[in-house]
C-alpha cells in the first residue's frame, strides 16, 4: 500500500520516485546547450527580457537575493519530505498506466524534462486517472503571467518527452500554504506562446534581435542586474 501525502491538491496521491535505471534523466544546467533553452529562462524573458540578456548573453554576474535563497531553501525540504514518503519507483509511462488502470492518483517531484527547444526539471507531477497535472512552487500567491509561461513551457516539455495520453494541466502552488492558486488546462494557445517566446530568446541570444528592458520601476529598483542596465538610470 502507498503512502498517503497531505496535500492541497493530490492529497489522497501516492508519492512515487522516478525510476531513474529505466528512465534516462535528463542533465540539467542553467546555459543555452545544443539549442536548447532552460525552461526557467522563460519565466525570466517574461518578466524583463534584457535581464536575461545581461546574465545570460553577457555573463553579467549578480548575487542571488534573500527571497531566491529562501525558494531553494524550501524547494530542498520539498523534495527531501518527498523522498523520504515515496514508497516505489516508476517511470512515468508506468506512473500513467497504473493510475488509470488502479483508478488512483501518484505523485512525484523533480520529473526531467527535454523537448525539441526546452529542459528542465519538474517540481512535482500528479497523475489522476483523467489528468496529469505539472505544479510549480512559487513564493508568490498570484497567478504572474511570467510563472505562467514557465508552467507552460514544462507542460510543452512534458508533452514531448513522454507522449501522455491524458490531459496535460498547468498549475501554480503557493509555497508557504502548498494552495494551488492556478489550474489550467495546457491547450495550443499556450503552445504558441511558448514557442514564440523561445524564438525571440533564440534571437536575442544570438545578436539578431535586441533586448528590451522592462520599463517599469516595480521590477527594476529591486532588480539586482540594475547597475549594469543602461534602462535603470531612465527610471
Amino acid at each position: 500500500m502507498l503512502r498517503r501525502c497531505e496535500a492541497t491538491l493530490g492529497s489522497e496521491a501516492g508519492r512515487f520516485r522516478q525510476a531513474t535505471r529505466r528512465e534516462q534523466r535528463d542533465k540539467v544546467s542553467d546555459r543555452l546547450t545544443d539549442a536548447l533553452i532552460p525552461i526557467h529562462w522563460l519565466h525570466t524573458h517574461a518578466y524583463c527580457e534584457y535581464q536575461l540578456y545581461l546574465e545570460k548573453a553577457l555573463g553579467v554576474e549578480a548575487p542571488p537575493t534573500t527571497e531566491m535563497l529562501a525558494g531553494a531553501a524550501k524547494h530542498a525540504v520539498l523534495d527531501e519530505e518527498h523522498e523520504r514518503k515515496a514508497e516505489v519507483e516508476l517511470t512515468v509511462s508506468e506512473a500513467s498506466t497504473r493510475v488509470q488502470l488502479e483508478a488512483i492518483s501518484l505523485v512525484s517531484r523533480d520529473i526531467s524534462v527535454t523537448g525539441a527547444a526546452l529542459y528542465g526539471r519538474i517540481d512535482e507531477v500528479i497523475f489522476e486517472p483523467n489528468r496529469i497535472i505539472i505544479i510549480d512552487d512559487k513564493p508568490s500567491a498570484q497567478p504572474y503571467f511570467t510563472n505562467k509561461v514557465q508552467v507552460w513551457g514544462y507542460c510543452q516539455a512534458f508533452k514531448e518527452k513522454y507522449s501522455p495520453t491524458l490531459p496535460l494541466f498547468g498549475a501554480l502552488r503557493e509555497e508557504d500554504t502548498a494552495n494551488i492558486v492556478w489550474l489550467e488546462e495546457f491547450l495550443e494557445d499556450h503552445v504558441k506562446v511558448v514557442r514564440d517566446a523561445v524564438d525571440r530568446i533564440r534571437a536575442i541570444m544570438s545578436g539578431t534581435e535586441t533586448p528590451q528592458p522592462a520599463g517599469n520601476s516595480r521590477k527594476c529598483k529591486p532588480c539586482r542586474f540594475h547597475e549594469s542596465c543602461p534602462a535603470y538610470a531612465k527610471i
